[in-house]
């Protein structure tokens, strides 16, 4: 959008882990971590995990994040779907 942009940021861990003595075994763990970048303020925030945190997050980032928030009580940064429409809503 031209105002906000949702970013994603996944990342990819092999693991290794001795199943028996000499026998190993590969695990892959994949984290996601969903980001807002501000085009004007040309800033970046990590997502937190919580609406509480969020909210703190955004406080001094924009005042239209926290006006959404209050008409939107079932809000969840968890949520990618959810992150999508705020920033479809803040981009009209």
């Amino acid at each position: 959008g031209t105002n906000f942009h949702l970013l994603k940021y996944s990342r990819k861990s092999v693991f290794e882990e001795m199943v028996n003595i000499g026998k190993t075994a590969k695990s892959f763990k994949v984290e996601e971590d969903l980001m807002l970048y501000h085009v004007a303020a040309n800033t970046i925030i990590k997502v937190p995990k919580s609406k509480k945190d969020f909210q703190a997050e955004t406080v001094n980032f924009s005042s239209r994040i926290t006006t959404y928030l209050e008409s939107h009580k079932n809000f969840s940064p968890k949520k990618e779907s959810d992150m999508m429409e705020l920033v479809a809503a803040l981009n009209k």
